[in-house]
């Protein structure tokens, strides 16, 4: 290459860079520009819309407080009005001469008895009170100096002539020096004696203090939004706002946007949108429009339009600088794109240099599926075939090496380690590292010498292979059991020819095979077994390798195996101390037997098994390694009382496998035979008297299940039996304590609640936090119509409702008949059957609990808990919960039922009175009749109504004696 070849190079680069930016920079950031500007649009008629919404709802809130006000106040006079005490000081006023000892008495005692009533509540609803004569005279006040005074016919008329709320500015007659405040709402209510005439009006007053709080309330929201009212809309209209100054409600001139504006809105009661126009301080604002009928006023809250426009602003320049970003971005991302096209060819052209430099490995990357990808594919191609033999004579000097190597770090290894499993484990992954193996695998023989069992394996698809556990028979028509048999290697060249090969599924790649026997002289101690997915991978020399390999693995299992023997008697004095010591600190069951499952797992004599038992199951806990019919720790056995009684019966008792008791559960049984156990013994863990878990222990070896060597096993599941005790006595303190907390922590919940549908939902969370996620529902029994009302049920995370419905053959049925509480924790259907129960659901309950609610021997209704997915889900102690919390929730809902018994006596006692009174103030027994008809019609909701009178000649005199009936 000339001096001047790279030259041209950075030019061309430079202008291919430059080249693609000018073009496409501008065609892809005009359709950005354009979501930038559909993008600022939306957000801002977004913000917009959001702000409109929340200018209006805070000017709905406050409309409503002011409605919720004046209509408190409306009830309050009706209360007065409807006070006995309060009519009788009204009528003796009535009565008494102005003026007069009585009147001065009467007058006293009205404001005597609104103080007390006044008392009664939670604030003071009026400012001032006033009772006002049907002519004008105001006979009683609040405040002293109006009392006497006559009320001009026009403020009369405004004022008082309706039982209605209504905001004045500056009308009431009697403003005085003292009397300063000009803003007033009244309510008033006329008051009729018995015969329906018009004795005189209440009037209540409120002033301005209570309204000018609510004014206040829209600076919440925006510090700039300012409330006010418009008095007297159909009339010119007032406007009163609070005062820059003072705070207080002042009136001020509004602007003409104002007038022509809000005031037609007001008078049309316009409940519209926001509005705009200009205010009295020529600002632009947004406004709402409230009219307030409840006071015959209007409420206008408004803000400046800048509330809006800022947020706007904002958002613009917000968007103008995402775009510049943008632009920036995609810059960098053209530039980093035209770097793609331009660098690989600089890379291919580097490469070649080195490659004629000398380097043989100088290969280019082929990252690209494009022209400039094949140019590199090509360029390796070439460097790759000129180097292959070189590389393929150095490949088998290299295999050679490594094959050695393995060798010497097998004998290595030997010497250094007294695990076998490591040993084991290094021998098969040096097998697949060293000699590039597709798989390896090591059988040894079991003490009988009947099988080849799998102990390692490496390479592909390894731990599956593992997890199948394979046992091979001695002599058997395989490759493993023909070496093992032999003790002579075999090497299968094409798997599919050999007649000795069987397939595996885990290993579907193998093509050739080959094992040699682990041998010392004529004792065969197991099998090498190699596979390879080539043909023909193993040839005499790979065989002889492979054979001395084999000899040094099993010289060094020989020797790891007579330090194991001697580390036994060890190992056994110090189980017990190590089981002493680690069982001290255990707190619950399922530690005890996680700790003897941790305490067995060295033991290399036996094959063991560690159940717990829950549920009436026996659930797998550990096994030691050679427990393959155990791959899954959730394995799970049903056990029968009689079942528990037969393995606590065998306690300690050697069993042999092949004659078992007859008695014997048969999994455990076949679990040893899986195990190839010749004898086991079973240790039950009882607490008590009470079953809680077992050990199952065996060996394939009868001749080491004798009483001696079994005797630290036996002691170690009696330290555990003794645990359990210990745990078992803290659990029922520890449980005691938890459920009297609970108890307490519910009766404080519901002791205070009188609404049934609180007191249900307070009910369902106190329960669930006590006994998890489940079904519940509170059924109500009427016992005057037999039937049951279910208020409150849930189904999973849902509430349901269903129809009220009759005492029938359920077992919430049952629970109130009997009135004794009923707990079915499986096999629900037969067992509720069994009781005279009919279950009609689709998905039955398998665990139920059902407790009646009873209340001076008499039933209220139920208390029912069930869990349609899991059986044995309550207990007695879930039984005890609910009984106790069904005497403290009876009493309460009794109470809310006779609660709701006095309100509807008191409803009837009302209806009859008015009935009555309108029946007294009729004038003919015409309307008499009619009035009695038209109101039993309307209470009893009949379509017709009628009286007929029969009079009989012979025995009426001057009365009339009728009888009534009334029909639908």
């Amino acid at each position: 290459m000339t001096q001047s070849s790279p030259k041209p190079t950075q030019q061309f680069r430079g202008k291919l860079t430059r080249t693609s930016l000018l073009l496409l920079l501008p065609l892809t950031l005009i359709p950005v520009a354009i979501l930038g500007i559909i993008t600022l649009t939306n957000t801002s008629n977004f913000l917009r819309d959001q702000i409109t919404t929340q200018f209006i709802n805070v000017g709905d809130k406050q409309s409503e407080l002011i409605n919720d006000i004046v209509k408190t106040r409306e009830n309050y006079l009706q209360t007065i009005a409807k006070d006995n005490t309060f009519r009788v000081s009204l009528d003796a006023l009535l009565e008494s001469e102005p003026n007069s000892e009585a009147f001065r008495t009467a007058r006293n005692g009205i404001l005597t008895n609104y103080d007390r009533l006044n008392r009664t509540q939670s604030e003071t609803y009026f400012s001032y009170f006033l009772v006002v004569s049907p002519e004008k005279e105001i006979l009683v006040s609040t405040y002293p100096l109006w009392q006497g005074k006559i009320m001009d016919q026009s403020v009369y008329d405004e004022l008082l002539f309706k039982s209605t709320s209504q905001g004045l500015y500056n009308v009431f007659p009697f403003h005085t020096e003292e009397f300063t405040d000009r803003f007033l709402v009244f309510s008033s209510q006329r008051i009729y004696d018995s015969f329906g005439n018009h004795i005189g009006t209440m009037v209540g007053i409120t002033g301005s203090a209570t309204f000018q709080s609510i004014l206040e309330l829209g600076k919440f929201s925006y510090a700039e939004a300012r409330s006010y009212y418009i008095t007297n809309p159909d009339i010119e209209g007032e406007f009163v706002g609070l005062s820059s100054s003072t705070g207080e409600l002042t009136p001020f001139e509004p602007s003409a946007d104002q007038l022509s504006i809000l005031l037609p809105q007001t008078i049309s009661n316009n409940q519209g949108g926001v509005l705009e126009f200009i205010s009295y301080d020529n600002e632009d604002v947004l406004a709402v429009v409230r009219y307030l009928p409840s006071i015959e006023a209007a409420l206008i809250l408004e803000a400046p339009q800048s509330v809006i426009t800022e947020p706007l602003q904002a958002s613009a320049q917000i968007q103008i600088a995402l775009l510049i970003v943008a632009l920036v971005i995609l810059s960098f991302a053209i530039w980093l794109a035209t770097q793609r096209i331009v660098n690989p060819i600089l890379e291919v052209s580097r490469t070649a240099q080195d490659f004629a430099d000398g380097n043989l490995r100088a290969r280019t990357v082929v990252n690209r599926k494009d022209e400039i990808g094949l140019l590199a594919y090509s360029f390796n191609h070439v460097a790759d075939e000129l180097v292959n033999l070189n590389r393929s004579l150095e490949s088998q000097v290299e295999a050679r090496t490594r094959q050695i190597r393995a060798v010497a770090e097998v004998t290595q290894i030997s010497t250094s380690t007294a695990d076998l499993e490591e040993l084991l484990a290094r021998i098969v992954e040096l097998a697949v590292e060293q000699f590039g193996y597709y798989h390896s695998a090591i059988y040894l023989l079991d003490r009988g010498g009947d099988y080849a069992v799998l102990q390692q394996a490496a390479g592909k698809s390894s731990e599956e292979f593992l997890a199948e556990r394979f046992r091979v028979v001695v002599g058997s028509h395989s490759i493993i059991g023909t070496v093992a048999a032999t003790n002579a290697p075999w090497a299968a060249h094409d798997v599919k020819q050999d007649p000795y090969y069987e397939e595996s599924k885990s290993l579907p790649e193998t093509q050739s095979e080959a094992a040699v026997p682990l041998s010392i002289s004529d004792r065969v101690m197991g099998v090498l077994d190699v596979q390879s997915d080539t043909l023909r991978t193993f040839d005499e020399e790979e065989i002889s390798t492979l054979e001395t390999l084999a000899k040094q693995a099993a010289s060094a299992i020989q020797n790891l195996r007579l330090l194991e023997e001697t580390q036994i008697d060890l190992q056994s004095t110090n189980l017990l101390y190590q089981t002493s010591h680690r069982l001290a600190d255990v707190t619950t069951k399922i530690e005890v037997i996680e700790t003897l499952t941790e305490i067995l797992g060295p033991v290399p004599t036996y094959t063991w098994a560690t159940f717990n038992f829950e549920a009436k199951e026996l659930q797998s806990v550990g096994k030691s390694a050679n427990f393959g019919a155990l791959q899954k720790k959730d394995l799970r056995i049903p056990v029968t009382r009689a079942e528990i009684k037969t393995l606590t019966t065998l306690s300690r008792e050697i069993i042999q496998t092949d004659s078992a008791p007859a008695d014997l559960l048969d999994a455990l049984l076949e679990l040893a035979r899986q195990a190839n156990c010749q004898a086991f013994t079973l240790m039950p863990l009882m607490a008590g008297n009470h079953f809680s878990g077992l050990i199952l222990l065996g060996s394939d070896d009868l001749g080491t299940m004798t009483p001696t060597n079994l005797e630290p096993y036996y002691s170690i599941a009696e330290m555990a039996a003794t645990a359990l005790e210990k745990i078992a006595a803290i659990e029922t303190i520890t449980e005691s304590y938890a459920e009297l907390q609970s108890l307490n922590s519910i009766s404080q919940a519901i002791s205070t609640e009188t609404d049934l549908n609180n007191l249900f939902e307070i009910l369902h969370r106190q329960i669930i936090q006590a006994m998890g996620e489940i079904n519940f529902l509170v059924a109500l029994y009427n016992s005057t119509t037999e039937y049951i009302e279910i208020p409150y049920m849930t189904d999973g995370d849902r509430t349901v409702s269903i129809p009220s419905f009759p005492l029938g053959q359920g077992l919430t049925s049952i629970v109130i008949r009997s009135q004794q509480p009923l707990m079915i924790i499986e096999d629900t259907v037969n067992r509720a059957a069994s009781l005279g129960a009919i279950i009609t659901s689709d998905k039955p309950a398998q665990s139920w609990l059902g407790v009646p609610m009873i209340v001076g021997g008499e039933v209220v209704g139920t208390i029912v808990v069930q869990d349609t997915e899991n059986e044995f889900r309550f207990d007695e102690d879930d039984l005890r919960l609910l009984t106790t919390l069904s005497g403290q929730v009876a009493p309460i809902i009794r109470n809310a039922r006779l609660l709701g018994d006095a309100q509807e006596a008191a409803e009837r006692d009302r209806q009859l009175y008015e009935i009555t009174d309108k029946i007294r103030r009729a004038t003919s027994i015409e309307a008499i009749l009619e009035t009695t008809t038209k109101e039993l019609s309307q209470i009893l909701d009949l379509k017709q109504a009628k009286i007929e009178i029969t009079v009989d000649p012979a025995t009426i005199t001057d009365q009339d004696n009728g009888a009534q009936e009334i029909s639908e």
